[in-house]
């Protein structure tokens, strides 16, 4: 089961403030980028965990029940993934700033990182926007068992369909490990998960806005566009 959850769960703090390599879109291509139509993919929703002190006592055992508490609670609440309102966000800035307009096609359904498999996916497309959602982890506080924090992730890749190239890449981790006043689970699941869908929510929005500026590179400078170091929140 590919989840980002299942390995911040066992070392939050391992994957807590590394920083990821991204790719920006070099000017070459922006400049071609008029017209061009562009499509994005649908992907399977990626798992939810809910961790708590129990659980967490049993190891592995324990993780497997938190992804299972976490998809049940995803089903309960109708949490969304938020992969797809980050992609089609991107879409429309993409549209405004670089000319670009919607592919005619559906989203292509994948569940692969292989890049020739998504060009392939994305025929009838110029571009493909591939925001990969990589799920949402909910933890207790070491000290602090009745209080939570929630971790998600999402990866957007930019190719070329008709070269097979990623033009453009980036991912991005969010955190709310150091807040203040965290949620206890009364409060993180009341209304229907109010609370927890509004963090997904931000979470993501930041996740996009740092792909729009270090990946679409809208509020830049413009220059050479290379590799770079993503920022993270923690």
């Amino acid at each position: 089961m590919r989840t980002l959850v299942a390995m911040l769960i066992v070392a939050p703090m391992a994957a807590g403030c590394a920083s990821i390599p991204t790719q920006s879109v070099p000017d070459q291509s922006m400049v071609a980028w008029k017209g061009k139509t562009v499509a994005f993919t649908s992907r399977p929703r990626p798992s939810m965990v809910m961790m708590t002190a129990g659980k967490g006592a049993f190891g592995p055992i324990g993780v497997a029940a938190g992804i299972s508490a976490g998809n049940a609670l995803v089903k309960e609440d109708n949490i969304p993934d938020p992969a797809p309102r980050v992609a089609n966000d991107l879409l429309q800035i993409a549209e405004r700033q670089y000319g670009v307009v919607p592919a005619s096609l559906p989203p292509p359904t994948v569940d692969t990182r292989d890049v020739a498999q998504l060009a392939n996916a994305g025929k009838g497309a110029d571009l493909l926007f591939d925001v990969e959602s990589l799920g949402q982890g909910i933890n207790y506080y070491p000290t602090d068992w009745s209080h939570y924090w929630l971790m998600s992730g999402l990866i957007l890749r930019v190719i070329d369909v008709r070269t097979g190239a990623v033009v453009g890449e980036a991912v991005c981790r969010q955190s709310s490990q150091h807040q203040q006043n965290p949620p206890d689970r009364k409060q993180l699941l009341a209304n229907e998960g109010q609370l927890l869908k509004s963090m997904i929510a931000a979470q993501s929005d930041a996740c996009r806005d740092q792909f729009v500026g270090q990946v679409l590179r809208v509020g830049a400078p413009q220059g050479p566009a290379g590799a770079g170091a993503v920022a993270q929140s923690h």
